[in-house]
């Protein structure tokens, strides 16, 4: 994450020029107290306290560059300048500092959960894989080994670190704690805690395994469910706001036209193919985002 949005400069520069807001970061982290684990679990590779103090440099440059700029566009619309000008020049170029600030503070979760998606997606397929290892005699160790090796994306990157610190002596129970507080998904950091409490017990991991894929696919089973049943009213409603309405309002407005001597051109129908065309992505985009992100 070399460039990160609304920070104008590129990352490292803008923390070689941010150094002197270091002091002011460390009291800053009080008030974003999840910010460390965010960059824990985004695998950004940023100390907390520099990033903050990036965070806060981006703001004052933000200001800094904003502020003058809308000043010389009010200046060069209105060709005169008043106390109200330059009050609304501060106003916007603050406003885009505290924005740009709050942005690239909140952007490490925004990455938590791209990366928590993810995960979700090929939690159960990157189980089932290693459950057949394990039940064709695979030790768990090799059996990691393959998933890491496996096409599995972000999940074959958190076992390859895990694979790499079994191989450098690291206990197999500490390795598997250290990927479940390093990964934002609550099912694998279920998965990992129910698994490291499994071999601290001696009991069978096969097992455990086993029972933990019965739990996620009847819980995703019933997010299926769960998300047929809110498609009904859905599509109720973009019958409604797609064809029942539209076709009734034409028909209205023609009416309207022969009694009151309405116009009606072509002017009118590319309003109301437009409008159709943005609720139609609007409804694209509400039903992507209540849909589960479920492979079964």
């Amino acid at each position: 994450m070399k460039r990160i949005p609304m920070l104008l400069l590129p990352y490292e520069r803008a923390k070689h020029l941010s150094k002197r807001f270091r002091e002011r970061a460390t009291k800053m982290l009080e008030t974003f107290p999840s910010l460390a684990l965010s960059l824990t679990q985004s695998r950004t590779g940023f100390e907390p306290r520099e990033y903050m103090s990036v965070a806060i440099f981006g703001a004052v440059f933000n200001f800094l560059l904003f502020t003058p700029l809308v000043l010389f566009v009010l200046l060069m619309v209105l060709q005169t300048i008043t106390f109200d000008i330059i009050l609304l020049s501060l106003l916007v170029g603050g406003g885009i500092g505290l924005v740009s600030f709050l942005f690239v503070v909140k952007y490490p979760s925004v990455q938590v959960s791209r990366r928590e998606r993810e995960t979700e997606k090929k939690i159960l397929f990157v189980l089932r894989d290693l459950l057949i290892k394990l039940k064709s005699g695979i030790s768990l160790y090799d059996a990691i080994v393959g998933i890491a090796k496996s096409d599995y994306g972000i999940i074959s990157e958190e076992f390859e670190i895990t694979s790499k610190e079994m191989s450098a002596g690291i206990p197999q129970v500490e390795a598997l704690e250290r990927m479940a507080l390093r990964n934002p998904s609550e099912n694998l950091r279920r998965v990992i805690w129910q698994l490291g409490n499994a071999i601290r017990a001696g009991a069978d991991v096969t097992n455990t395994i086993t029972a933990i894929v019965d739990d996620l696919g009847q819980e995703q089973r019933v997010k299926i469910k769960n998300f047929g049943a809110e498609l009904n009213p859905l599509a109720m409603v973009y019958m409604m706001m797609t064809i029942i309405m539209p076709t009734m309002g034409i028909t209205f407005l023609i009416v309207l036209s022969s009694f009151a001597s309405f116009p009606i051109d072509e002017t009118i129908f590319y309003i109301i193919l437009l409008m159709l065309l943005m609720f139609q992505v609007m409804f694209i985009g509400m039903v992507r985002s209540r849909r589960e992100e479920i492979i079964v």
